[in-house]
């Protein structure tokens, strides 16, 4: 869970950087600015926003916040079940040769994740729900995002 948020911390600081390469080159060049009149490449951009994250790390304001990235998980219902049961009290009888074909529990980039620090975070933070079939279409437009604590509260 720690590499997709860093990612997606790193990932904004980097639209940052392109928007202000942006920004000088339409400055110095007007509208008609092109991808190849921006001073920096993407490896120096990258290089750029890595090195902001660590100034601003260094340096935080008396009242700075923690960022609140946007985390996409992938996980099937059956998985999940599972980790709500479980953190319930539930004993699980659990097969280890059960197979695990239909289970996903992954970020967007195929990384894969801890059921139960997907649980987790589902808990503390936002959720936003997109329902697929077994092809991974999707069959419903996806849920706004909401917090997810006052759902529980109410199964409970």
């Amino acid at each position: 869970m720690q590499r997709a948020v860093m990612g997606e911390v790193l990932d904004r600081y980097e639209r940052a950087e392109l928007l202000a390469d942006w920004a000088e080159a339409r400055q110095r060049l007007g509208a008609g600015a092109f991808v190849g009149d921006l001073v920096r490449t993407p490896a120096q951009r990258r290089a750029d926003a890595l090195y902001a994250i660590f100034v601003r790390a260094a340096s935080p304001p008396a009242d700075a916040a923690s960022p609140v990235p946007l985390v996409n998980v992938v996980i099937d219902q059956r998985s999940f079940e599972e980790q709500v049961r479980r953190a319930a009290g539930e004993e699980m009888d659990l097969d280890p040769n059960d197979d695990l074909g239909g289970h996903r529990c992954h970020d967007l980039d195929g990384t894969p994740l801890h059921p139960a620090d997907v649980l987790a975070a589902a808990l503390v933070g936002h959720v936003r729900r997109v329902v697929v079939d077994h092809r991974g279409a999707r069959l419903r437009d996806r849920g706004g995002d909401r917090r997810s604590t006052r759902q529980w509260r109410s199964v409970c």
